[in-house]
């Protein structure tokens, strides 16, 4: 099946709409053959910036494509993690054709209105960057990841460890999504909390530095 000039393999064809074509399908392949760099970040409260570094083809030939796959990029981003200013990278023409969607008379101006009321007192923006500046990980977040991954492992059963019964529950392709999942990182922070002891991995040095600072202001 082709749609926007990318061949897609669907299947199952459902007899009521025998033109549906699943997005993670279309995603797929799409990006066989999408080489020109995209970077969309999604910035919410609190400075949490969520960010996605994808391609595009950047050609007459998928222009359509090109415009569909990144307005449901921003589209999906926006409401899988909320957030009131959107940063687009890698090519002015999407970054155009998003601004036009969510201005007020855009194909996307109930998202826009939405997204901005959701936040109070804050307008949504539509910012195009030559590079994405993505800031480190908060020390909050590093807590918080590393209080998951305390209470994951905590409560974990090795006896009753079955990955067939993981991967029906959710696909291996989404693992890497998962905090408790990620691979652990050999830099790591001992922290003497009172009565615990707590490790909590860290990306870089000024990660390190800034997680260090957070438990020394609530000390």
């Amino acid at each position: 099946m082709e749609h926007l000039g990318i061949n897609v393999n669907v299947k199952n064809v459902p007899e009521l709409d025998a033109g549906y074509i699943p997005l993670h399908k279309f995603n797929a392949a799409f990006l066989e053959s999408a080489e020109k760099p995209l970077g969309i970040a999604v910035e919410r409260a609190g400075g949490e910036v969520a960010v996605m570094r994808t391609f595009i083809h950047g050609t007459p030939e998928f222009e359509a494509a090109d415009r569909y796959y990144a307005d449901r990029m921003v589209k999906s981003m926006l409401w899988l993690y909320g957030g009131w200013k959107v940063y687009i990278s890698g090519d002015r023409d999407i970054y155009e054709r998003i601004r036009a969607a969510y201005t007020p008379e855009g194909s996307r101006a109930f998202d826009a209105d939405f997204m901005a009321g959701v936040y109070e007192s804050r307008d949504w923006y539509l910012v195009r960057t030559d590079e994405l500046d993505v800031p480190d990980r908060a020390a909050e977040e590093n807590l918080m990841q590393a209080a998951w991954k305390r209470f994951y492992r905590t409560v974990a059963v090795e006896a009753r460890y079955n990955p067939e019964l993981r991967r029906q529950f959710m696909p291996k392709r989404l693992w890497k999504n998962i905090i408790e999942m990620h691979e652990r990182i050999p830099e790591a922070l001992r922290l003497d909390m009172g009565d615990e002891m707590y490790t909590v991995t860290v990306r870089s040095s000024a990660e390190r530095d800034a997680f260090i600072r957070y438990v020394q202001e609530k000390a």
